[in-house]
């Protein structure tokens, strides 16, 4: 499910409420933004891992990346913030919470750079299996789910109720996504032919990569292209 983050007009923030114990199913954003947990505790499972938040910790996003959300019992207050570019880090910690407040309800854009600039790293990262699995499957694209499950003990069908449970989709289709999110990530600066950008990064051929982007973007590679360039050239003008 394709979901945009609400785009701003004038100066509007995303501050979200989320009632204790409901549940955030699996989507997906169209731009990069951080989540600023204010109140409240929750935790995250995304397509770069699985992390328990509460306040004062941040997680960052990049585009077209999913998520699912459980809130505990207190339910949480978080503030989005738009970014112009997302940094390395997925997780962190920042002190300054009422300054970054107090900035995003006037100037969203000030808001976010001085997050940028205070952030500070946090290990906030989950370690059962579902998210060593998830670590995997990022590491090694092409991972046989069958002989991981077997050599961790857990039989198929435990595998794909416990990651489903955990990430909110199968490990099949996370797989799948993390390659379309490599072909993502690569396309800005790639000069070659698409169909050679496909057999870089495993896919069948070219039209399997326009299938994985479409799914992912409800783009193609040659619409993201012009699209990029088009950005640019209005930056720079």
């Amino acid at each position: 499910m394709l979901l945009p983050l609400r785009r701003r007009t004038g100066r509007v923030t995303d501050l979200r409420h989320y009632s204790g114990g409901s549940c955030l199913p699996r989507h997906r954003h169209l731009g990069a933004y951080a989540a600023v947990v204010l109140a409240g505790d929750f935790v995250e499972a995304g397509d770069r891992g699985r992390h328990r938040l509460d306040a004062g910790k941040v997680v960052f996003h990049r585009p077209f990346e999913a998520h699912r959300d459980e809130f505990g019992r207190r339910g949480a207050v978080v503030l989005d913030l738009p970014l112009g570019r997302c940094p390395e880090l997925t997780t962190g910690e920042v002190d300054a919470l009422d300054v970054v407040v107090r900035l995003a309800r006037n100037d969203p854009e000030a808001a976010a750079a001085l997050l940028l600039d205070e952030v500070r790293p946090a290990e906030l990262d989950l370690d059962d299996w579902p998210d060593t699995l998830a670590r995997a499957l990022a590491a090694e694209p092409d991972l046989c789910l069958e002989t991981w499950a077997e050599r961790n003990g857990l039989s198929p069908q435990t595998l794909s109720r416990g990651f489903r449970q955990a990430y909110g989709t199968t490990a099949k289709r996370f797989r799948a996504e993390l390659r379309a999110q490599r072909a993502l990530r690569t396309l800005p600066g790639w000069t070659e032919t698409l169909g050679d950008l496909a057999a870089e990064l495993g896919f069948a051929d070219q039209a399997h990569l326009t299938r994985a982007v479409v799914s992912l973007t409800g783009w193609t590679p040659g619409q993201l292209r012009a699209k990029w360039i088009q950005d640019r050239s209005l930056a720079a003008g």
